[in-house]
């Protein structure tokens, strides 16, 4: 189900975010996942649901993160 949200990226080679989901801290800047999705759009994002990441490319829409995480057990507020 998750694959229909994602296009392999290419062009971008490090993440600008990148968070383990089971913690929602970023490994690149120790910021909290909740505080980013508190703005309106965020970076093109990937998950890698076997390491169970979360990495933010480009602007996307909040609200599709936050769906795809909840499907991951994650609730965003």
């Amino acid at each position: 189900m998750l694959k229909r949200f994602f296009k392999k990226n290419t062009t971008a080679k490090t993440p600008i975010h990148d968070w383990h989901i089971s913690s929602m801290s970023c490994h690149h800047c120790a910021g909290r996942i909740d505080a980013i999705l508190k703005n309106n759009r965020v970076k093109k994002y990937r998950i890698d649901i076997k390491n169970r990441r979360l990495q933010l490319f480009q602007e996307v829409d909040v609200d599709k993160i936050k769906e795809i995480l909840a499907t991951e057990g994650y609730q965003a507020d």
